[in-house]
């Protein structure tokens, strides 16, 4: 699926892009705050037509993992909240998720809540339970406190 257009008018900066995102994530509106995620990546790859600069602005792997993280989150949120959504189009969000999430992951593979995003994706992709398992228990060797991990991980064991 294309990105939809955009809504809101552009920003100076991906940092803004990512706080909008934030907001509108607050608000659930979780379409605009995909957007406005997707804006700061683009914006960071230099591909936005707001950066001015020819060169793409660096985007730190710490921020972009945050990012990619931000943008799972709204593709979960719209998968099993938005009922307008086709279950092809439900099936692609859940997809493009875990595309993300597994980026994330590639940015940095010691941060548990990567690992959880993935297993998330995983898991509204359907018949990827042990993936999600596999996810949940790195997620857990990385931080044995974590639980929204445990609580996610004993779910998927009871299925």
């Amino acid at each position: 699926l294309p990105h939809p257009p955009m809504r809101n008018p552009p920003l100076s900066s991906w940092r803004a892009y990512k706080d909008r995102g934030k907001l509108e994530f607050s608000r659930g509106d979780y379409a605009s705050a995909l957007e406005s995620y997707l804006a700061a990546l683009e914006f960071g790859n230099g591909d936005s037509a707001t950066a001015t600069s020819v060169a793409a602005v660096v985007i730190p792997a710490s921020e972009l993992q945050v990012l990619l993280s931000n943008c799972v989150a709204c593709r979960l949120k719209l998968h099993s909240e938005d009922r307008t959504l086709t279950e092809t189009e439900r099936r692609d969000m859940a997809e493009r998720a875990a595309s993300e999430a597994r980026r994330c992951v590639g940015l940095n593979d010691r941060w548990a809540k990567g690992h959880v995003r993935l297993a998330s994706a995983y898991i509204a992709m359907g018949g990827r339970s042990n993936d999600a398992c596999n996810e949940l228990q790195r997620a857990l060797s990385l931080d044995p406190s974590n639980a929204v991990a445990r609580g996610m991980l004993v779910r998927e064991l009871r299925r």
